[in-house]
């Protein structure tokens, strides 16, 4: 179960939500981890082939390097404990090439960057009374302090508590927010906060507003020391858009704008400068997958027909638009996520059944030679330098593995399924979450008192 599902279960996901871009983040705990690794595995396996594309494209050997002992989760629904927390089970390394931590808990578990949030059980999405947040260290986990903030902000005639909980995690900022009352109201009640790349002294807060029976969304700055709220857009709707999303480059100089003109009574994207505050349509490009590659780059999905759509570059300074993929069909195309959001790199899917990955920002394609396509899952890594991949069948995963895109390499683990399993999320670039819990169900849900699992996994390089 990752932590969408979680905060799904408690009605607290909402697609509207901003994702900013992010930075390389790289945690604190990597170097006294090393004296972990015994001696390293010489052989490769299932040496690929290179595919020719074009000029523009470096050529790439894939390998997979199987690391030789299977393993097996510790999950044992009889001995799980019914406290909040993370409590270990157990501390492995695998051959010289992963470093596994098992954890059970007895509340709610959230992976986040450089570490995870708990707490008990909340009951109508109220604000615990226990949260902790949680760095892995060498033999177990450890307690890290957290700050609860809890103040009113008015805007537009309305006021919101403004309630989360946040702690510095290896370097990196972590928040888990509470709105409340979204029973009763989902969007008018659906602020949410994010963070802004590497940042720890501040974070976006976006709001609801209500305006002739349109809700849009108002962003702001919000300064963790002072709780000084800057305003950075809130004139939408005053030119004829109600927002829903923002993705917000991290240098805070523009922002993707998704939401519906209410003129034309359709759903489009726009650019927004802050520096100039000028809002440009951009009619082209669909919604659903337009992102920041850098500061200045946008990368986004033009479609031709159903079916059909060039991937296209949009240099913002100039306005030049390149045209990066042609005319690929939905069939062949597979966006790979990255923090809930479309990442650097996607898997196109050839008729001769290969599969190749692309770097957007290099043009690089490595083929993935000797992967089964059938169950093949992946992720991308906080920064974009890895991919997970892995083998996922109804219950959970056969093999989980990082590939290195520079150098062609996947390491992977076989392993045995533990019970209902999800993809948790990355605590750093080398670092993996699976949660896992022993009473599954239809829908991944718990209750309360079920057996829950979190196991980490760090890639040695």
């Amino acid at each position: 179960m990752n932590a969408d599902i979680l905060l799904d279960a408690f009605g607290l996901i909402d697609d509207r939500f901003i994702i900013p871009d992010e930075k390389p983040r790289v945690i604190s705990w990597r170097r006294s981890l090393t004296v972990l690794a015994a001696a390293v595995l010489m052989a490769a396996m299932c040496v690929g082939t290179v595919m020719a594309v074009s000029e523009d494209f470096r050529s790439f050997v894939f390998s997979i390097f199987r690391i030789e002992t299977p393993e097996q989760p510790p999950a044992d629904e009889e001995t799980h404990p019914t406290e909040a927390g993370l409590h270990k089970m157990d501390i492995v390394n695998i051959d010289g090439e992963v470093n596994a931590w098992y954890f059970s808990s007895g509340g709610y578990v959230m992976a986040c960057q450089g570490g995870f949030y708990t707490s008990q059980w909340s009951e109508n999405g109220t604000a615990p009374a226990d949260p902790a947040f949680w760095e892995i260290t060498y033999d177990g986990a450890r307690e890290v302090k957290n700050t609860r903030v809890d103040f009113p902000f008015t805007h537009s005639g309305k006021t919101f508590r403004i309630l989360f909980d946040y702690a510095i995690l290896n370097g990196n900022l972590s928040i888990r927010v509470w709105p409340e009352r979204l029973n009763e109201n989902p969007v008018g009640n659906g602020w949410n906060l994010e963070t802004i790349g590497n940042r720890t002294d501040a974070a976006l807060l976006t709001v609801p507003v209500l305006s002739n029976n349109d809700y849009t969304h108002d962003l702001f700055l919000l300064d963790l020391d002072t709780l000084e709220v800057t305003e950075l857009i809130t004139d939408t709707i005053q030119r004829g858009v109600a927002a829903d999303g923002y993705r917000v480059s991290e240098d805070l100089r523009y922002s993707i704008v998704t939401g519906t003109d209410l003129q034309a009574d359709k759903y489009g994207i726009w650019l927004y400068d802050l520096q100039t505050q000028s809002m440009t349509s951009l009619p082209e490009a669909s919604a659903a997958d337009a992102r920041f590659l850098d500061h200045n780059t946008v990368l986004f999905r033009q479609y031709l027909d159903q079916n059909h759509f060039n991937m296209v570059f949009l240099h913002i300074p100039t306005g030049t638009k390149t045209v990066l993929l042609e005319n690929v069909s939905s069939g062949e195309y597979r966006a790979i996520r990255s923090h809930r959001a479309d990442g650097r790199h996607c898997l196109l899917f050839r008729e001769d059944g290969s599969v190749g990955l692309m770097d957007f920002r290099t043009k690089e394609i490595l083929k993935l030679t000797g992967l089964s396509a059938e169950n093949l899952t992946c992720d991308e890594s906080p920064d974009g330098s890895h991919i997970m991949l892995g083998d996922k069948d109804n219950d959970g995963y056969t093999s989980l593995g990082i590939l290195d895109p520079e150098t062609g390499l996947l390491k992977l683990l076989e392993r045995e399924v533990s019970g209902s399993e999800s993809f948790g999320g990355w605590l750093d670039n080398d670092t993996l979450v699976i949660t896992a819990h022993d009473t599954p169900d239809s829908d991944l849900h718990f209750t309360p008192g079920d057996g829950y699992y979190v196991y980490v996994y760090r890639f040695c390089e």
